[in-house]
């Protein structure tokens, strides 16, 4: 299939393996094809830890419809920068009062909207479902510590603590050990005591939150763990493009100083050339 999009130099910013080929220049034919792909595969709206693979999937869409690119981070810098200009285009209209606006019928302007309203509420999402963890995470806090307090009462006031719903008479026991816990002290027990039900679900309240909290914490490590491993290959990929760059500048440097000394050489040779032929013209008057 014929390419759509004429070739140019390439340009600063962009990466490594685009520039082996002539750069594209984008037109409006080839920007509505860069929204249609990006929003067929979600890559504006990717879920966690598919923001590479979305785009990938729009590198391929864009060759099948012959447009030669093999970066994805290409597509998806040139789509953030074109939603940026549409974002700020509509700005502006809106400041002006009385302009009819001729993008009402364009497709490209339409279909941006639309994804830019996708983008937004995604934005929003993220950000509610972040309060809504702290907001969790700050209750969990809470609530451990209002039980921890109403222990620490029963402890002072020299109540039998039931854990599990079997009491433990505090006068009895001899001195604790500093590392024995409220769900530790079960050694005196008074035997066949009735189990409280408002004590039963305090210790069951206790052991949920203690679960919860530390369910927590794994997803929060392990999301960590995902981020770090995310980074890295970022970092390796801007490496590789980094190495990829000097190569190619170190092959362009040495091209040039090649070129130089043949010039210089060529230079060299006509002197010589001239010389040989003053002498011979001054020996020719002499004679």
């Amino acid at each position: 299939m014929q390419s759509n999009v004429q070739q140019i130099p390439a340009t600063p910013g962009e990466k490594v393996q685009d520039i082996k080929a002539a750069k594209p220049r984008w037109t409006s034919e080839s920007l509505l094809a860069l929204a249609e792909e990006t929003n067929n595969h979600g890559a504006h709206i990717p879920a966690y830890g598919e923001v590479e693979k979305r785009w990938k999937e729009v590198v391929e869409a864009m060759k099948n419809r012959g447009y030669s690119f093999s970066n994805f981070r290409t597509l998806q810098h040139r789509f953030e920068r074109l939603l940026e200009e549409f974002r700020k285009k509509r700005s502006e209209r809106a400041t002006v009062s009385g302009v009819e606006d001729d993008d009402d019928d364009d497709p490209l302007q339409l279909l941006l909207e639309d994804m830019n309203d996708e983008v937004q509420d995604y934005q929003a999402e993220k950000v509610q479902k972040k309060t809504e963890e702290k907001n969790k995470e700050a209750a969990l806090v809470a609530g451990g510590k209002q039980l921890r307090d109403k222990a620490a009462v029963q402890i002072l006031n020299g109540e039998a603590v039931r854990v599990g719903g079997d009491a433990v008479e505090l006068n009895n026991l001899r001195t604790p050990s500093p590392a024995m816990s409220i769900l530790g002290l079960v050694t005196v027990v008074r035997k066949g005591s009735k189990r409280s039900r408002e004590d039963k679900m305090l210790f069951d309240l206790m052991e949920s939150e203690r679960k919860k909290v530390e369910l927590d914490n794994d997803a929060r490590m392990e999301m960590h763990r995902a981020e770090m491993a995310m980074r890295k290959q970022e970092l390796d990929v801007k490496l590789q493009e980094v190495e990829a760059s000097r190569q190619q500048n170190q092959i362009m440097l040495t091209t040039l100083q090649n070129q130089m000394l043949q010039h210089q050489q060529a230079m060299e040779l006509q002197m010589k050339q001239f010389e040989l032929k003053l002498k011979k013209h001054e020996e020719d008057k002499k004679s």
